[in-house]
């Protein structure tokens, strides 16, 4: 799936550029005079737009991790997307016995001797031979020697005889302990004990023939119970279709008799561990995809060979990494679950790739003007952003859907799903493909009323939503500057609330309170003023620190919060402005603030340099600072590396810049925006996406003559906010 989406978006993107070019040209010598170049480049926008192949691509990535998210939550941990989207193809599954359909905890349930031997020197001898191997069987014989309480003697040799058994010595004894077949290739006649291990067999249990010093010493009856879901596992498995084999190196009448339990038709009996990957390969050769579904190290061989391996995850190291895919509780039902889920993945990812080429081919036409001769209907690129990010947002969405799968319940839930489970899986795109057509209908309509059309709509929205009141001039619009109000003439109250024993240096969160005056009620119509509800400027009483903050609502009336960090002991001058809904002037407050701890040395303010470097950047300060007159100042940022003047600032806060000016003795206070103009002596508005640069103006009224500490703050192109502090003395203006 993903392949194919590959080579479509490879394919669609060179013919989306090409269908983008000929919509130009067609516009751009078809278009009226006074807009024809408009049309075009609109037209042609919006066609690579909608164009845009992100849902395609979006479609097979997205359903299969969370596919393989939603299996790993159902205990079925998948190791790569194949192996979930192969999993819907398969015809065939092979459950290895021991470990899989079985419990792979065998115990022994029965002994019956031969010749000189008793039952506890049996299975002494035995388990002494079975100590060095790691089959489930040996593990057995071992664990109940040591429940009996039996002394094993040491072996001094041990061989491992795959699909046979095991040879070895202990105390100077040779000792066989196997199949039937074992011990017939040792020229040991087992005629004897034969009845009995034919009866065991015929039950479900594993025989195990022993002989020492090459005479038959007995039979050990190992019995390894079904796992209780197997049965239901195997039934669901037969509902999806699948044809169910049961491989194993027992012996046939174990096997049949295991298989008849769980209702297995196809067994493949005293399979060797070679011989087991060779029978996955003949499956395949006739015409099926397989799973091997296995636990031990015989297995991985075979698990390498299917098509898809799954292993059980109490299972072999070796198992595991051979698998492709996981269960970890060993439960069969996982096996189900995977193919259950394979499918309904892959039918997400059809759906998902049915929506996007739907998608593009409907509108695609739309974008290139295809409705102009209509009603002169042309898609906007706004709306063909809004269409393309819808688009993709249904694709992910729909794929989210998946984390709802559960696993089957039974075969019938499989072979009859429930009518809503079947109308859902089609429903959720065609409701969103309904709400999308009328949406992009109620917006296009919507773009072509006159409001829409006016020319200064965008940016009242934005003056709007920034909290920036707009005024006429000379034919064009300007934002409002309005000297602020004293809180006192306002009749608010502001309190500004430090906790008690806050350290300096250290984040305090820092309440403000605004209420009535007159009536002591909080004040709840708070707004925006340059797009924040308040501004809180703190300064050291000396002028040597500054912090400029914006306090949030907190929920409660009237109470704004900010965490913040005084630097220093000592006193802090805070001042706050903010904005009542309804005025277009803000109202000011002015406080001090005591941290406790010895104050530093205070520091004089002096007039300084007028150059300064902050973060990299280099800051001048041009102009005069004039006393009884508005003083024009520049602040000028160049790359202090290189030089180069900046030319890409971006707005902070609604504003090219934001400066604050204070007099030396800090009792003045004023919180001033850079004012920038294009070429032709139009404001340039601080727009999203707008750039500034290098020089920022701002006008400055000084009340009195004396020293000033200004402090501007600036957004560089790399969205960083530097601050640049300078030191001037205003004169009076002869």
């Amino acid at each position: 799936m993903q392949r194919l989406a590959d080579t479509v978006s490879a394919w669609f993107v060179p013919g989306v550029l090409i269908a983008a070019v000929v919509t130009f040209t067609v516009w751009a010598l078809a278009g009226s005079a006074g807009n024809h170049w408009t049309m075009a480049i609109g037209t042609a926008i919006a066609v690579l737009i909608i164009a845009c192949p992100c849902a395609l691509g979006l479609a097979t990535p997205t359903a299969v991790m969370v596919g393989t998210g939603k299996a790993a939550e159902l205990g079925v941990l998948i190791g790569n997307g194949d192996a979930l989207e192969q999993s819907r193809r398969l015809t065939a599954i092979v459950l290895d016995k021991t470990g899989t359909i079985t419990q792979g905890r065998p115990a022994v349930t029965r002994i019956r001797t031969a010749g000189q031997w008793d039952a506890p020197s049996l299975l002494a001898i035995a388990a002494a031979a079975e100590t060095g191997s790691e089959h489930p069987l040996g593990a057995a014989i071992v664990t109940a020697a040591r429940d009996r309480g039996l002394a094993l003697p040491s072996a001094e040799r041990f061989t491992a005889i795959p699909g046979r058994g095991i040879d070895a010595t202990v105390a100077g004894r040779r000792v066989l302990v196997g199949n039937a077949a074992l011990l017939t290739e040792a020229g040991i006649d087992v005629t004897a004990l034969t009845p009995q291990a034919s009866q065991a067999a015929a039950a479900g249990q594993t025989p195990m023939f022993a002989a020492v010093d090459s005479e038959a010493a007995g039979l050990i009856v190992v019995a390894d119970p079904v796992k209780p879901d197997s049965a239901g596992a195997v039934a669901q498995l037969k509902a999806l279709g699948l044809e169910v084999w049961m491989l194993t190196g027992d012996n046939a009448a174990t096997a049949q008799a295991v298989a008849a339990d769980v209702a297995i038709d196809h067994v493949l009996a005293e399979v060797l561990p070679h011989q087991k990957a060779e029978q996955v390969r003949a499956l395949q050769a006739a015409g099926h995809v397989v799973a091997m579904v296995g636990d031990g190290i015989n297995d991985a061989p075979a698990l390498a060979s299917a098509d898809v391996g799954v292993a059980i995850g109490t299972g072999a190291d070796v198992a595991i990494a051979a698998s492709d895919i996981t269960l970890v509780g060993g439960d069969l039902r996982g096996v189900v679950a995977a193919i259950a889920l394979s499918r309904r993945t892959v039918t997400t990812i059809k759906q998902g790739l049915g929506w996007a080429f739907a998608y593009n081919i409907l509108l695609i036409p739309v974008a290139a003007g295809a409705l102009f001769a209509w009603r002169g209907i042309l898609l906007s690129p706004v709306l063909a952003a809004a269409a393309m990010a819808m688009s993709s947002v249904s694709v992910v969405s729909n794929a989210q859907r998946l984390r709802r799968f559960r696993r089957p319940a039974s075969a019938r839930e499989i072979l009859h799903p429930p009518l809503r489970a079947r109308l859902g899986q089609y429903s959720y795109l065609t409701t969103v493909a309904a709400a999308a057509i009328a949406v992009g209908v109620g917006l296009t309509a919507a773009s072509h009323t006159n409001t829409a059309q006016r020319g200064m709509n965008g940016t009242l929205a934005w003056t709007e939503s920034a909290g920036m009141p707009m005024r006429p001039t000379m034919g064009t619009m300007m934002t409002t500057e309005i000297p602020p109000v004293d809180a006192a003439e306002a009749d608010v109250h502001v309190q500004v609330s430090v906790p008690a024993g806050t350290r300096p240096g250290l984040p305090a969160r820092v309440v403000v309170k605004v209420t009535d005056a007159r009536t002591g009620r909080p004040v709840s119509d708070l707004r925006l003023t340059h797009s924040v509800f308040m501004h809180l400027i703190a300064a050291r009483a000396d002028l040597a620190t500054f912090t400029h903050v914006h306090p949030r609502p907190t929920g409660t009336a009237g109470e704004l919060a900010v965490e913040m960090t005084f630097p220093t002991p000592g006193q802090y001058i805070v001042n706050t402005e903010f904005r009542r809904n309804g005025q277009l002037a803000d109202v000011h407050d002015r406080q001090l603030v005591t941290i406790a701890g010895p104050a530093p040395a205070r520091q004089p303010v002096t007039p300084g340099p007028r150059s300064i470097t902050v973060d990299g950047v280099r800051v001048d300060l041009h102009g005069q600072a004039q006393v009884g007159t508005t003083s024009d100042l520049t602040f000028s940022l160049t790359d202090a590396r290189t030089g180069q003047p900046l030319r890409n600032l971006q707005p902070y806060l609604a504003a090219a810049g934001h400066v604050v000016i204070m007099r030396a003795d800090g009792q003045t206070f004023a919180h001033e925006h850079a004012d920038v103009r294009d070429s032709s002596g139009a404001p340039v508005f601080a727009l999203p996406g707008t750039t500034f640069g290098p020089g920022l103006p701002v006008h400055v009224h000084f009340d009195t003559p004396g020293a000033y500490r200004l402090w501007g703050q600036f957004r560089l192109g790399s969205g960083q906010v530097i601050t640049a502090s300078f030191t001037v003395e205003a004169s009076m203006n002869h």
